[in-house]
């Protein structure tokens, strides 16, 4: 489920010889961020539930600290 953290071990002769195929797949299609902004627009998606925190470039290492710890609807945003 998700993004597994496990190696997948399979050898190129093993896969050549079962003639198989290592194919990925995104969680949504292709046409689920401009749904997802749509709804946003029309306002009926309330983003106020998203936890921001914001840092300037100067900041850009706190960014990357506030990032590793981030949980559920929190952001990290990195701006000019």
């Amino acid at each position: 489920m998700g993004s597994a953290d496990v190696p997948l071990e399979l050898s190129f002769r093993e896969m050549l010889a079962n003639d198989w195929e290592v194919v990925g797949q995104f969680m949504y299609d292709r046409t689920a961020p401009g749904q997802l902004a749509g709804l946003a627009a029309e306002s009926l998606l309330d983003l106020r539930k998203i936890n921001v925190a914001t840092f300037g470039l100067a900041d850009f290492r706190r960014a990357v600290d506030a990032a590793a710890i981030m949980q559920s609807l929190d952001l990290t945003a990195v701006v000019p």
